[in-house]
């Protein structure tokens, strides 16, 4: 990276080939070698923005009492921040409730109608209880059993990263958005299954799933992690 100053350079912004032309604080031109951002747009990337844009359009149109609603779910809803611990504001705990139901909605995962009620009762659902992941070769998929322990029907919505090396034993980037599925409707209290689908031998594989409701008004419970080698 060079600083210059120069008539030109002043003014100067913009990309030119492999140039990157900008300015500093100090209003000093700026010149560097372009480099691809590390998660280039994309169609699941852009339906994350406009979800979040529906929701917040949503959102600013609530009543006083749907707001109110929702501040009153987001006193029993923490913080996972490790820094401190505290409710989420009312805004935030819509988006972890209606998020996944939204985006997967948008990316063609299912066809299921969107809700926006605020939840009537407080506290997110339990999270997937999984008894058992289990590769499934023929079928190429992993298979979850997975008991539902809320007290009403749920879906169960799993997302997996694309195939890694063996030897790798954490991962904290994206998932592969075309893994997504959704499972059929789960009753209390009953154990059924989940998929995640692309599942390739020889490989590790990172993966997350969650529980969400089946109909409105709509909570959802925090994701549980899991790592399973083909």
């Amino acid at each position: 990276m060079a600083r210059a100053r120069s008539i030109l350079h002043t003014v100067a912004r913009g990309k030119c080939g492999d140039v990157v032309f900008c300015s500093n604080q100090f209003a000093d031109c700026v010149i560097k070698t372009y480099t691809p951002p590390a998660q280039p747009p994309s169609i699941y990337r852009d339906a994350v923005q406009t979800y979040l844009t529906t929701l917040r359009s949503v959102w600013l149109g609530y009543s006083e009492s749907s707001r109110q609603s929702w501040n009153d779910f987001g006193l029993s809803v923490r913080s996972l921040s490790p820094l401190i611990d505290r409710p989420l504001p009312g805004f935030h705990s819509m988006v972890l409730c209606l998020m996944t139901w939204g985006y997967t909605r948008l990316i063609g995962v299912h066809g299921g109608a969107y809700s926006y009620t605020p939840p009537s009762t407080l506290g997110l659902l339990t999270p997937p209880h999984i008894k058992a992941v289990y590769y499934d070769a023929p079928n190429t998929r992993l298979r979850f059993t997975i008991e539902n322990s809320n007290l009403e029907a749920v879906r169960y919505f799993a997302v997996a990263t694309k195939p890694q090396s063996i030897t790798r034993n954490r991962w904290q980037r994206e998932y592969d958005p075309t893994s997504w599925s959704r499972s059929s409707t789960k009753n209390p209290f009953i154990t059924g299954f989940a998929y995640i689908n692309g599942i390739l031998p020889g490989y590790a594989y990172f993966w997350k799933i969650r529980s969400v409701s089946n109909s409105g008004p709509r909570k959802s419970s925090r994701y549980i992690y899991g790592r399973t080698q083909t």
